[in-house]
């Protein structure tokens, strides 16, 4: 579908697109349902992974030839300190100069040391998640969420869209499987015969017809330089397959359409996304969530103030779903009825969930496992089927936890004890008396920590935070922590995040803590969690996954070669643009014409196999084009904001070859750089 035809599409939809702002980069998205939604983005990066030694660069171990998963990932961090976020590695720059060519070389094979990634094999899934993890573990206010497909749980077009309205971004991997036939009317999938990863720019789904696009790091010649930034297209389609590996489960993916009739299917089947730290408060009674962002986020879209339910119920309980990109609630009929219903909190879309009746509290498991009671029976849902009752209790609980570092899940039950079970719900693991040196008000709420064997509890009885873990992992005596601060007035939630620092909602409002050795827990007022007001209800996102090893890992989950990899339609970011200086000129054309005839990448413009005379037209019909695209012009620091400080950088590199201040990329900061910085000052496009 050409993109005439997609706005007229939309036109007849009665979509509005939202423009994006310079900083976030979302030039348009919308989402009417299901079945019609999409975005484009602009200045993610573009790394190219197959790196070999030589002109005084390092090159990757196997040139890069399996490094595709850590230069996908580096894409998203680059984009991220491109974006408000300079502190995150490899910091700001404009990565299409080849004078960045080597610090990216550097970030990618670091980045790859933490995740484990083999010359000859690539990365697993495990280690892809936690070599992200490590990169950003300095950097507690980003979430990092990993999903893979299984059981009935697929990974959708839908689902990748979702994570990046709701301020985020996303590298996923695609899956080759062997086609096997069919199971009961739907293709049935064998062995996954290895995967790549590439990084979202784009998605656009009307009826039947999607497509999709992406930063491909596999698309170029092995070199040492950085060749020119563009996406990759693709159709797709979202349908049902049966996968071998879940016993023929039946789950709905999106697949990438090639037309190769090579017996083999190229599936979407895992994805990571990195957005901000968010948070979400509510009152029982009200018919409105209200979303919470200090930190902002990524993308430039506006997050509403308020989610208005516009619903004839009284709101009793809100939930992030583990994704963290839809909101569970549960809610009350006139005629005492509970209903759950889904809300997602950037297009305001809420959707009727099925459900047990009577349900009075909910909990996800990092699975998508949902638990609930009805205050007799506490229950274990299967939320992909239904909600169906997959394991139940004969106990109602109080309140419950779930242990992401066990998949163990604990419930609070009359007395003061903690009963913890298997994510199924089995027999009962282990069980903790809590010690009557912890007051037990009429209201007890217990908390996830990021250490295993180890919740937060808050009393309605005490002032106090405490800290309940077992440090013999299910045996032995309890070790209890005290968290005391004369700002710490009626606490009602605690969220820890990912550097282990403290998030309280007391009072009505939240303050932030953070342990000092040899000092116990100190507040720290300049947290910009602190002051923001919240209601009775308050909680945060946090970074979660759904691996599962028995599935998730083994030869099957390797990296493909990138001689085996299909590619689709190339669509260059800066058309006949050659060198990746940014600017279509004679050095272009000199390269043009001394590939002339072939299919080096360095000269075939349009990635059809051959540089010929559609090349050319290429170049010369961008002749004297200059495609830099700053994501803030001006903004010489990355910070966001063009100021004083911008100026002095441009000023203390005057007439160098420096990157920083060389605005327009043309090798030297000068009067048109100046220039450039002072037509945008004062902008802000965070």
């Amino acid at each position: 579908m050409s993109q005439t035809l997609k706005t007229a599409a939309l036109s007849a939809l009665g979509v509005a697109c939202v423009a994006g702002t310079a900083r976030g980069d979302i030039t348009q998205w919308w989402y009417i349902n299901s079945n019609s939604f999409g975005l484009a983005m602009k200045h993610m990066p573009d790394f190219d992974q197959k790196r070999i030694a030589g002109s005084g660069h390092t090159g990757l171990p196997g040139s890069g030839a399996m490094y595709c998963v850590p230069t996908a990932t580096v894409n998203l961090f680059a984009y991220i300190a491109n974006h408000g976020y300079p502190a995150v590695g490899p910091g700001y720059g404009n990565w299409q100069l080849q004078s960045k060519y080597e610090q990216a070389t550097v970030t990618i094979k670091n980045v790859g040391f933490f995740m484990n990634t083999d010359a000859a094999d690539g990365t697993g899934g495990y280690d892809w998640r936690d070599g992200a993890k490590i990169w950003l573990a300095g950097h507690p206010y980003l979430d990092v969420n990993f999903y893979w497909a299984q059981g009935n749980d697929g990974i959708t077009l839908k689902e990748m869209t979702q994570a990046v309205i709701n301020g985020g971004v996303v590298a996923f991997a695609y899956g080759r499987y062997n086609e096997n036939g069919t199971f009961i009317g739907v293709p049935r999938m064998g062995t996954r015969t290895g995967g790549h990863a590439v990084t979202l720019t784009g998605t656009f789904k009307s009826g039947s017809y999607e497509e999709i696009t992406y930063r491909d790091p596999a698309d170029d010649d092995y070199n040492s330089s950085q060749s020119v930034f563009g996406n990759t297209f693709y159709n797709t389609r979202t349908i049902p397959f049966a996968f071998d590996d879940s016993i023929y489960e039946v789950r709905t993916c999106t697949e990438l359409i090639t037309n190769l009739n090579d017996g083999k299917r190229r599936i979407i089947d895992s994805y990571v996304s990195i957005k901000p730290k968010w948070g979400l408060t509510y009152q029982p009674g009200e018919d409105f969530l209200t979303p919470i962002f200090p930190w902002g986020v990524i993308g430039s879209i506006e997050i509403p103030q308020q989610l208005p339910l516009n619903l004839p119920i009284e709101l009793v309980q809100a939930v992030m779903t583990p994704s963290q990109s839809t909101v569970l609630t549960l809610s009350s009929t006139a005629t005492n009825a509970m209903v759950l219903h889904e809300v997602n909190p950037a297009t305001g879309e809420v959707t009727e969930v099925p459900a047990p009746p009577r349900l009075r509290q909910l909990m996800f498991g990092r699975q998508h496992q949902l638990y609930a009671t009805d205050g007799i029976k506490t229950y274990c849902l299967d939320y992909y089927n239904d909600n169906a009752i997959a394991a139940e209790l004969n106990f109602g609980a109080l309140d419950m936890v779930f242990d992401d570092s066990t998949d163990n899940v604990g419930f609070l039950r009359p007395g003061g004890i903690i009963e913890w079970f298997n994510k199924g719900l089995g027999p009962s693991q282990y069980r903790w008396i809590l010690p009557t040196s912890i007051p037990l008000g009429d209201t007890v709420k217990i908390f996830p920590s990021n250490s295993p064997y180890k919740v937060w509890l808050v009393s309605s009885a005490s002032d106090m935070i405490y800290g309940i873990s077992q440090p013999g992992q299910g045996i032995g005596p309890l070790s209890i922590e005290t968290v005391a601060n004369f700002e710490i007035q009626n606490p009602t939630s605690v969220c820890e995040d990912a550097a282990g620092n403290l998030i309280v909602a007391c009072d009505g409002s939240v303050k932030y803590f953070v342990p000092v050795v040899g000092a116990g827990w100190q507040y720290d007022p300049n947290s910009p969690w602190d002051g923001i007001a919240v209601g009775a209800n308050f909680c945060t996102s946090r970074s979660r996954d759904n691996f599962d090893p028995a599935i998730h890992s083994g030869p099957a989950w390797n990296n493909i070669i990138p001689e085996q990899l299909t590619h689709g339609i190339f669509l260059p970011d800066c058309p006949g643009d050659l060198d990746g200086n940014q600017r279509v000129d004679v050095n272009d054309l000199n390269q043009l014409l001394a590939g002339w005839g072939t299919a080096s990448f360095s000269s075939d413009a349009d990635r059809n196999g051959v540089t010929d005379v559609d090349d050319l037209n290429m170049v010369l019909t961008n002749w004297n084009n200059s495609c830099v695209d700053l994501p803030c012009p001006g903004d010489a620091d990355g910070n966001g904001v063009v100021n004083v400080d911008d100026l002095n950088l441009v000023l203390s590199n005057w007439l160098t070859a420096e990157d920083v201040g060389d605005f327009n990329a043309d090798g030297v900061v000068d009067v048109d750089d100046l220039n450039d910085l002072l037509s945008h000052w004062q902008d802000n496009c965070l």
